[in-house]
C-alpha cells in the first residue's frame, strides 16, 4: 500500500487558521486592515500550495491565478475565507476556474468560473479541459441547486 500523499492546500489552510488565532485576528474589528495584512503576507503561501494540489490533480495543464481576495469575517457564517482564480489551459485554450477556502472550517470547493458556469457544455477542444469542465459542472446536475465540488478531494484521472 502506497503513502497517502499530503494535501498541501488543507496544511497551508490549517496553519493560516493557527497563525489568526495565535495573533488573536479573530478579535480585531478592523477588518479592512486584516483583510490587507494577511493577503500580503499569506497569497503567495496559499496561491504555491493550491498550484501544487491543482498539478498532482490535473496533470498537462498550465495553472495561472488571475487574482484572489481574503475577508476575515466573510458570508460564509462570518467565517475567514480565501478565494482565489485561476485560468487553466490545455493547447491555447482556457478555462477559469474558482478555489474557495473557508479557513476554519476546514472547507475547500472548487468550481467553474462565471464566463464557463452559464454553457451547458465545454465548447472547445481540449480534452482534459472537457473533462474538467464536465467533473466541475456537475455542481449544477440538479436544477435549482449548486453543490460544488471538494476542492481537498478533487481528481482528474
Amino acid at each position: 500500500m502506497g503513502i497517502a500523499k499530503k494535501n498541501m492546500t488543507r496544511e497551508t489552510v490549517i496553519d493560516l487558521n493557527n497563525f489568526l488565532a495565535d495573533h488573536k485576528y479573530y478579535d480585531r474589528d478592523d477588518v479592512e486592515n486584516v483583510n490587507k495584512i494577511i493577503i500580503d503576507a499569506w497569497d503567495d503561501r496559499l496561491q504555491e500550495s493550491i498550484i501544487k494540489d491543482l498539478k498532482e490533480r490535473i496533470s498537462g495543464a498550465e495553472i495561472r491565478k488571475t487574482k484572489s481576495l481574503f475577508d476575515i469575517a466573510s458570508d460564509e457564517q462570518g467565517a475567514p475565507l480565501y478565494k482565489a482564480f485561476f485560468e487553466l489551459t490545455d493547447k491555447g485554450e482556457g478555462i477559469e476556474v474558482i478555489i474557495k477556502l473557508i479557513v476554519n472550517h476546514d472547507k475547500g470547493i472548487i468550481y467553474l468560473g462565471s464566463r464557463h458556469a452559464g454553457s451547458e457544455q465545454y465548447m472547445g477542444q481540449s480534452k482534459l479541459l472537457g473533462e474538467i469542465y464536465r467533473e466541475l459542472k456537475k455542481a449544477d446536475s440538479q436544477f435549482g441547486y449548486f453543490r460544488p465540488v471538494n476542492f481537498f478531494t478533487f481528481k482528474i484521472t
